[in-house]
């Protein structure tokens, strides 16, 4: 079975999930996560990502956020698109 995890932390809450899954050796797991740091695995794979998208200077307070989680979005979107074209 494929798993895949998006959580912006890796690995959040999904820790003992995600490693008693891949202690399995028969699903295929791929955790996407923005974590700066993540320790080498081979239980399953991490992909770390970066939103493309960088706010204005002059961008209004109360839309920071909702930019911020759009960009992280849509590069969560592409990376999907990717893992699927690559079955």
């Amino acid at each position: 079975m494929n798993i895949l995890f998006i959580h912006q932390n890796y690995p959040a809450q999904y820790k003992h999930l995600v490693e008693w899954l891949g202690l399995m050796r028969k699903h295929r797991i791929v955790f996407l996560t923005q974590s700066p740091k993540v320790p080498k695995t081979t239980s399953h794979q991490i992909i770390q990502y970066k939103p493309d998208h960088k706010l204005p200077k002059n961008s209004y307070a109360v839309s920071r956020y909702f930019e911020v989680s759009c960009a992280a979005g849509e590069k969560v979107a592409n990376i999907c698109k990717e893992l699927d074209a690559k079955g």
